[in-house]
């Protein structure tokens, strides 16, 4: 499995701990890109008893709830869970904010 996703509901969950970002820079020819990596543990939770979805999985930064894998790849991922497969995330923000608080998290899932 390797899925390309996005953290959602991280609205709700307010008082999540700090993002430890690192930036990286990355030069291609005269036009600088710059990005950024997490350096937080980011680990996965299946929910099966969510009563808003049966698949959720929750995102956990440092431990504590920061959001949920979109609805539409929970199936699959949750799926893989409930096999005893142990998935594996990559974390990117994007749009960093201030106080570095990304806008949006990108999570590559492999297994």
């Amino acid at each position: 499995m390797h899925i390309e996703t996005i953290v959602v509901g991280m609205s709700f969950y307010p008082n999540r701990g700090d993002f430890l970002l690192e930036k990286e820079s990355r030069w291609e020819g005269e036009n600088g890109h710059v990005s950024y990596r997490i350096n937080n543990e980011l680990t996965l939770k299946r929910e099966s008893d969510n009563k808003y979805d049966e698949h959720a999985v929750a995102v956990l930064m440092d431990g504590e709830k920061i959001g949920y894998i979109n609805k539409e790849d929970a199936e699959e991922v949750s799926e893989e869970m409930d096999g005893g497969i142990k998935v594996k995330v990559e974390a990117h923000p994007l749009l960093v904010m201030k106080k570095n608080i990304p806008a949006y998290i990108i999570l590559r899932l492999y297994t």
